[in-house]
């Protein structure tokens, strides 16, 4: 089975966050982030007081917590390795946001539903890359 994932080469990232705004957009998500960037000092440049950038989101893990403990089994994974949220079946009982490690899944305040990215699926499946590659000035 394939396993699609995000590499993210976290020298190049320089923080200006148009991945995280554009996977905003493209979603037309309320109040919820799909993507995250957290900014980490980099002790080796102690000096000029430097910064790393990393763009997080869902990890598409190879064995999601999310799946496991979700009551409706509103989360599938697919064969390409993407996990998925069915937000018809989706009870917002918070079960997979708990169980996140990496904090990638929330409740939208609006709908009370479960959201996180879906890794553009719906673009995927028609041969386009995600947004946030394609937003991304220095292809980090």
């Amino acid at each position: 089975m394939k396993q699609l994932g995000f590499l993210i080469h976290a020298d190049k990232c320089i923080g200006c966050y148009s991945c995280r705004f554009s996977c905003h957009n493209e979603n037309g998500q309320g109040n919820t982030f799909r993507r995250k960037v957290h900014q980490i000092k980099n002790d080796l440049y102690e000096p000029f007081h430097s910064f790393q950038h990393i763009s997080m989101s869902c990890n598409h893990c190879e064995t999601p917590a999310c799946l496991a403990v979700c009551p409706e089994g509103a989360i599938q994974k697919k064969q390409n390795g993407i996990v998925l949220i069915d937000k018809m079946k989706c009870s917002g009982c918070r079960k997979c946001e708990t169980s996140c490690p990496f904090g990638a899944i929330q409740i939208d305040p609006i709908s009370g539903k479960a959201d996180k990215c879906d890794m553009c699926y719906d673009r995927l499946m028609e041969g386009k890359t995600t947004i946030c590659i394609s937003s991304c000035p220095v292809q980090a």
